[in-house]
């Protein structure tokens, strides 16, 4: 994955907007089942707006959704966002086929 940025900066995988998990995984809802709530209350959201470095460029990101970037289950987009949605994270790269 080229460029992934993840805007759900109290996740346990966060780092600086860059995910830290070894594999994202996008369900047949769009939902990032990857997004883990982060048991450190001290937690801080950071804002992407300072150009972060690529810290994982080789995660790799398995999807079910019904998405135009999925391609035998994993993501072929060159890069995606993952955005809060109340207690949960969502892919808002997700286009429907």
């Amino acid at each position: 994955m080229i460029d992934l940025k993840c805007k759900c900066g109290k996740c346990e995988f966060n780092e600086n907007c860059n995910c830290r998990a070894n594999t994202i995984k996008i369900t047949g809802t769009s939902r990032c089942a990857t997004y883990t709530p982060s048991a450190d209350r001290s937690k801080a959201e950071f804002s992407d707006e300072i150009s972060q470095p690529l810290v994982r460029p080789s995660v790799e990101v398995l999807c079910e959704a019904k998405c135009l970037f999925n391609k035998s289950g994993k993501c072929l987009a060159n890069g995606i966002s993952i955005l809060r949605e109340d207690n949960s994270a969502e892919c808002g790269t997700y286009l429907p086929k």
